[in-house]
């Protein structure tokens, strides 16, 4: 099925294998691939993502003009579901956290030009039981997919296309939104570090204050919420 949808072109699948593999063969900016299943989801640095039926998997397709995409899709989420009654929270840099378990995910990637944002949302799905320790979906919130990512669209649109002060409000919007600030963490980017999140830095990377009152910066890497900081 293909649709308009606040600029974007929707098409809509049964089932794919990935809704990233396939937008990488379209190539096509402001178009959005939707599946209602995938049978080989994935999440950032390779991992697999569970994608039956009852979830929202999708890719938007961007222009690479765009700075801190990946964080504005983060808010574009957040607020979409908001809108719905589930207020949700963003753990850097790209995690959407309900109830202090995984919601979403996003995932960026860029070739010739364009961004692919895959986003993942455990909306009416079940929760395989085997990570329902660290997963959660909103079943019970009984929202509709379409209504959803419409939604998310939208909310998206408004952040990635406009003036120069986008980069400003997106910032803005993403420490509206997040849950690691003043929270003592552990960061795996090839070596573990551990410490209280600070801040983030215009670029997207985030401040991390270690042991002896230094603050290291990270551009990537998986950030565990130990505790609450100081």
């Amino acid at each position: 099925m293909l649709q308009r949808v606040h600029g974007y072109t929707v098409v809509e699948f049964e089932s794919l294998t990935s809704t990233q593999d396939m937008a990488k063969n379209i190539r096509r900016a402001n178009t959005v691939i939707v599946a209602k299943e995938q049978k080989n989801g994935r999440g950032r640095r390779g991992r697999t993502w569970e994608s039956p039926f009852g979830g929202l998997w999708f890719t938007v397709i961007l222009d690479n003009s765009c700075e801190l995409v990946t964080l504005a899709a983060g808010v574009a989420v957040v607020k979409a579901l908001e809108r719905m009654g589930v207020q949700a929270g963003i753990k850097w840099p790209n995690d959407i956290i309900y109830g202090e378990k995984k919601l979403g995910g996003i995932i960026a990637e860029s070739s010739g030009g364009l961004v692919y944002l895959g986003i993942g949302i455990n909306l009416n799905n079940d929760i395989p039981e085997s990570i329902r320790d660290i997963a959660v979906s909103v079943k019970d919130k009984n929202i509709v997919l379409e209504e959803l990512l419409a939604c998310i669209l939208k909310e998206l649109d408004s952040l990635v296309t406009g003036d120069s002060d986008r980069k400003f409000e997106i910032l803005k919007q993403w420490k509206k939104y997040q849950i690691v600030f003043g929270r003592k963490v552990c960061v795996i980017d090839g070596e573990l570090i551990c410490g209280v999140v600070r801040d983030i830095n215009s670029d997207g990377s985030l401040m991390v204050e270690v042991k002896g009152g230094e603050l290291k910066k990270f551009y990537a890497g998986d950030v565990h919420i130990i505790q609450m900081g100081d």
